[in-house]
């Protein structure tokens, strides 16, 4: 599981999640049981957010598992303009070790 937060004076505003799980056999990554990337917490009320798309894979001995969020200002959807979208990037390593980056264009 990975976590990105925003704070804004030590209280955390928004806050997003990916999370895999996956099988390891022999020390190798076998098979992915699940993925999920959502919006844990938006206290902001002028920003509209939400998943777009998440996904999961195998590569290199690695559970890849990646979300993509949209984010909107604006105090309601329909009124919203969307100002861009935040990537995030969680591997799993077969030792049970994980990393996560987040980035947004």
């Amino acid at each position: 599981m990975g976590t990105q937060t925003v704070s804004i004076f030590g209280i955390s505003i928004l806050e997003y999640r990916i999370e895999v799980g996956y099988r390891v056999s022999n020390g190798t990554v076998t098979q992915i049981l699940y993925n999920d990337a959502y919006v844990v917490r938006n206290l902001n009320p002028m920003v509209q957010t939400d998943t777009i798309s998440s996904g999961a894979y195998i590569s290199g001995n690695k559970a890849i598992a990646r979300g993509v969020f949209y984010y909107k200002l604006g105090p309601i959807n329909d009124m919203s303009v969307q100002i861009g979208n935040i990537y995030g990037e969680l591997i799993g390593y077969p030792n049970g070790d994980t990393s996560i980056s987040y980035w947004r264009d």
